[in-house]
């Protein structure tokens, strides 16, 4: 069942600076309007930036953590569906899935994010009117160079927090050279650094208080702050608009109108340009990314059920040995491994791994003697009795106190039953497992052993000599949804 959750909406905005036209051609007004080329700076490095960590309010909120679930002494091998397949029987290509057609809205999954503004899909504009020779034209300022964050708080969306908003006004740019040089010189002054930067800085936001967030549905909202332009700071409230593309994307328009005298802005007389509007519409379009949250990334289900991709994965041994006087190390490499593991995305102690199945027989090293050797004598993988080594977990440790998220690993530890040829012994894995998306978990596990304790022989060969006692044994794996719930 999906789960609908309120969401803020978080805006924006960015100012201008207003202008008036003026023909091409006016030699005389050069003078006036000729700015300098004063190169400007970055906005993301004069933004303040806002962080999920702390307490209180404004630039920090804290996220708390969550209650610890105790983790069982035993994982229950009862598997949430109806078996875990056989891991041998999994060996066998999978059907192609044919690509899901464009999601229904849904709720978000995240308790709250902290979002940060992306200038290269992001802009400021200004629109204002004039007469241009006798003609009536509109005149539009643009920028990308705008930055800030925000916290979007799902769970309760009046509680979301938009960081301040900054404009490099230096970089606006209209369609007449000469309009952007009395902008910079004349009306916004951004050629001076003191005025290089518009900022709105946030004090309320509006209209979130019954707010409900699926994506793909606009939200609305007003937010009110503090618009400072050259030397004047007003109050405005920018009516704005928010669609949640998914958890990690939001987009949005915010605008405003303002009286630009109102801000102590003068605009030159030109020849030839009349008739300028009072007003004037600041807009942001905004697209903003996730840098940091709380909570489970557009999982979008309770527990999963993932089969290991052998097409995608690999099991491997690690051992030394001298090499005619040289130390090398001897790897033994196959991607004939398969198994079942089962996420509970709310419950990470009562996950479970099946057990873990690799094909001894192809096996390879980078000699072919070696991997003779191996099949016929060390492993006897050549025979259908051994063929295979099993790993068959007991117990998972060290995820009692973890949250499952989108793109965070989890460590743990995978204690089971190792069985080599005929020899069957208690080890335990150091793992770590990441859900990259809602469809695929991506992790290694990791253990040395002494081949010898499995009653494993090596052979003397000649050229061959001080073979180390242990051999790391190693899974790299990718495993993909079948089944959730």
């Amino acid at each position: 069942m999906k789960r609908q959750v309120a969401m803020p909406v978080v805006i924006v905005v960015a100012l201008v600076a207003f202008v008036a036209g003026a023909g091409a051609g006016v030699a005389g007004w050069l003078w006036l309007w000729g700015g300098n080329d004063t190169p400007s700076q970055a906005v993301e490095n004069v933004a303040p930036q806002l962080s999920l960590s702390g307490s209180g309010s404004g630039s920090g909120l804290s996220l708390g953590s969550s209650t610890p679930t105790p983790a069982p002494t035993e994982t229950s091998m009862l598997p949430i569906f109806a078996k875990i397949p056989a891991a041998l029987d999994q060996m066998q290509p999978e059907p192609e899935v044919t690509a899901e057609p464009t999601p229904e809205p849904m709720a978000i999954d995240i308790t709250r994010g902290l979002y940060r503004i992306n200038p290269e899909l992001s802009r400021v504009l200004f629109i204002l009117q004039e007469d241009l020779r006798g003609q009536r034209i509109d005149v539009i300022g643009v920028t990308n160079q705008v930055a800030g964050d925000m916290i979007v708080d799902f769970a309760s969306p009046p509680d979301s927090v938009v960081g301040q908003i900054v404009v490099n006004a230096r970089t606006l740019e209209t369609d007449n050279t000469f309009r952007n040089q009395a902008i910079r010189s004349e009306i916004l002054r951004s050629a001076q650094d003191t005025y290089e930067f518009i900022t709105f800085t946030p004090t309320g936001l509006a209209g979130l208080e019954d707010a409900e967030v699926l994506t793909n549905t606009p939200i609305t909202a007003q937010i009110t702050g503090d618009l400072k332009i050259v030397d004047t700071t007003r109050s405005v409230t920018f009516d704005a608009e928010l669609v949640v593309l998914d958890d990690l994307t939001l987009t949005g328009t915010a605008s405003v109108v303002v009286r630009w005298a109102d801000f102590g802005l003068r605009i030159p007389q030109v020849p030839g340009v009349s008739n300028i509007t009072d007003d004037v519409t600041l807009t942001i379009e905004f697209t903003a990314d996730l840098i940091d949250f709380e909570g489970n990334r557009a999982i979008g289900y309770n527990r999963g059920l993932f089969r290991i991709d052998p097409a995608q994965s690999e099991a491997r041994f690690i051992l030394q040995e001298d090499l005619r006087g040289q130390r090398i190390d001897v790897i033994g490499v196959t991607n004939q491994v398969g198994g079942d593991l089962i996420v509970d995305v709310n419950n990470p102690a009562a996950s479970q791994v099946g057990q873990i199945v690799v094909n001894a027989r192809t096996l390879e090293t980078d000699n072919t003697f070696r991997n003779q050797a191996i099949r016929s004598e060390i492993l006897r993988s050549a025979q259908d009795t051994y063929e295979f080594i099993t790993f068959t977990p007991t117990t998972l440790g060290g995820l009692d106190a973890v949250n499952v998220a989108i793109g965070e690993p989890v460590t743990f530890t995978i204690t089971g039953d190792l069985r080599i040829v005929e020899t069957t012994r208690r080890v335990t894995f150091e793992a770590t497992a990441t859900l990259t998306d809602p469809q695929t978990l991506t992790g290694s596990a990791s253990v040395v052993v002494r081949w010898a304790d499995f009653g494993l022989r090596i052979p003397q060969v000649p050229g061959v000599s001080n073979i180390t006692d242990d051999v790391a044994l190693e899974i790299d794996f990718v495993a993909a949804l079948i089944d959730s719930e």
